[in-house]
């Protein structure tokens, strides 16, 4: 078996678009929580997590990505690369980090038309981070590979496995103490359809950035 020479200039362009897509896609998810009309799925369930164990949602949110890490383990221990772990390390981090920034820049008067027409505006980036973190080949978070694996296995698209699996999301996130609004069905509706859109636009656009060119 060969094995594969680490490229310096490739692998940092591939931590640029990786923590570049993870930012855009935390920055949105503040987005949700801030204005107070629910969240995304996988965020409402994380928030039922960190009320049933009493930490903040950052550190929920490293606990469950961390199980689901264990469980792909014993899956498929061979598809576990450096993007699981840095997405567990970090994305906790940048979504307290985000909270805070949007608490700071949001005004404080918004309507609830404003807020559903923020909220839309805001799954917009997330869709895009995450199209832009998956071209970065250094794999997702546990929890985004999770809609990717579970696609592959039963052959449908991936907006409609990421409905399915949203909602069995929002069930358990709800009974966990989760908030779940109009912005979550927004979300449910919204999300798999557009990350399959940016998808399909955002990777072969990116091709050309992990290519090393011969002068």
């Amino acid at each position: 078996m060969q094995m594969k020479t680490l490229n310096g200039k490739i692998f940092t362009r591939q931590l640029v678009m990786f923590f570049g897509g993870l930012n855009i896609i935390q920055f949105g998810v503040a987005m949700f929580l801030c204005l107070g009309i629910g969240s995304d799925p996988f965020t409402v369930f994380s928030q039922g997590i960190s009320r049933l164990l009493n930490i903040n949602i950052g550190n929920a949110n490293r606990v469950l990505t961390f199980c689901l890490l264990l469980l792909l383990f014993f899956i498929n221990r061979k598809k576990i690369n450096i993007g699981m772990i840095l997405s567990i390390v970090f994305t906790g981090m940048f979504l307290n980090m985000y909270i805070k920034f949007v608490k700071l820049i949001m005004p404080g008067n918004i309507t609830l038309i404003g807020s559903i027409v923020l909220f839309f505006l805001a799954s917009i980036p997330v869709s895009i981070g995450f199209a832009i973190m998956k071209s970065a080949r250094l794999g997702v978070a546990p929890n985004d590979y999770l809609y990717l694996l579970i696609t592959s296995y039963v052959k449908k698209p991936y907006s409609v496995v990421r409905i399915i699996t949203d909602t069995i999301y929002i069930i358990f996130g709800v009974l966990f103490g989760g908030i779940a609004g109009i912005g979550t069905i927004i979300c449910i509706i919204t999300q798999g359809p557009l990350i399959q859109l940016f998808m399909a636009r955002v990777e072969p656009t990116l091709e050309g950035f992990l290519v090393e060119k011969n002068n």
